[in-house]
């Protein structure tokens, strides 16, 4: 069973976080899209907790994440759309990316999408969420792999007003029609990176599902692997720090069977590192599938995802 994809976007790119069918094309400087069958799609419900003094302050239901795999004559491909809704997030706070990644027979491209500003602390969140034209200016990353040698583009396009997690076919309209004139940003990734961490992720899963259908000691063999992927031109790999059979609740009520793992983000070139939980189902139309997602990008902020449909 092919593994549904989640993940809360790099961690070099996206915030603090679809029945979508484009990918990016053969070129990454041309922004252009085209279809590709879409096999599976899945949505989740956002919450999100902040800490500005020593208590957690959350809410439930502040935006969403829609995640689609597609299949283009045997390269698979992932699509992740998450972010908050200012309509429901407190003081209307609009922070969402977009990420969508295909295989190809030598590599892979990458196209993402991000809105707002990067924040490091709480203090500057709430300056970057009073300063509104913020959320207007959308930067676009345009990635290659071929070969082992990457590329990346990075472009801005600004937006008479803030586009918001509801718009992404209006932004890619406008992706697709404007080119991106930066020179590529050109580095060296290994022989078997992966052209995203969707895909990195989606074959650590697979592995995963599979172990845990067998016994414990499959389960641990298969979590020592570690998956090198690329963002643009940055190398980063992708590791399971624990992984254990459980059993959750399930979306439509029972319970099923699942598998609770940390992974962990190593960036090549500094060593820093990003962890994130996820849980996955291990039967049935849910094997592979992400049931929940849990992600502290800073100390000050949590953010979780919970399988809806």
């Amino acid at each position: 069973m092919p593994f549904r994809p989640l993940h809360v976007a790099s961690a070099s790119a996206l915030i603090a976080l679809s029945a979508l069918t484009m990918r990016l094309a053969a070129e990454p400087q041309t922004g252009e899209l085209r279809s590709e069958r879409v096999e599976h799609v899945h949505r989740y419900r956002m919450s999100g907790r902040i800490r500005p003094f020593l208590v957690w302050m959350g809410r439930d239901n502040v935006g969403l994440a829609r995640v689609t795999w597609r299949d283009d004559a045997g390269h698979r491909g992932y699509d992740l759309l998450i972010g908050t809704d200012p309509a429901r997030a407190p003081r209307g706070i609009n922070r969402w990316g977009f990420v969508s990644e295909q295989g190809t027979d030598d590599g892979g491209d990458l196209l993402a999408l991000m809105a707002g500003s990067v924040v490091g602390s709480f203090a500057e969140a709430n300056t970057d969420t009073a300063n509104v034209s913020s959320g207007a200016r959308l930067r676009v990353l345009r990635g290659r792999l071929t070969s082992g040698v990457t590329q990346g583009r990075v472009s801005q396009l600004v937006f008479p007003e803030p586009p918001t997690v509801h718009d992404l076919d209006r932004v890619l309209t406008r992706v697709r029609y404007e080119e991106a004139t930066a020179q590529p940003a050109v580095g060296r990734a290994a022989a078997d990176a992966r052209p995203g961490l969707l895909t990195a992720l989606a074959d650590l899963v697979r592995d995963l599902t599979v172990a845990a259908g067998r016994s414990d000691a499959a389960l641990s063999d298969a979590a020592r692997r570690r998956v090198p992927y690329v963002f643009g031109r940055e190398s980063y790999a992708l590791t399971v720090r624990s992984a254990r059979r459980v059993v959750v609740e399930g979306p439509a009520g029972g319970t099923r069977p699942a598998v609770e793992s940390e992974f962990e983000i190593v960036t090549a070139s500094t060593n820093a590192r990003t962890r994130f939980e996820m849980t996955t189902g291990v039967d049935a139309a849910l094997a592979g599938v992400p049931l929940s997602v849990r992600w502290q990008p800073r100390w000050w902020l949590e953010v979780g995802l919970q399988l809806e449909e």
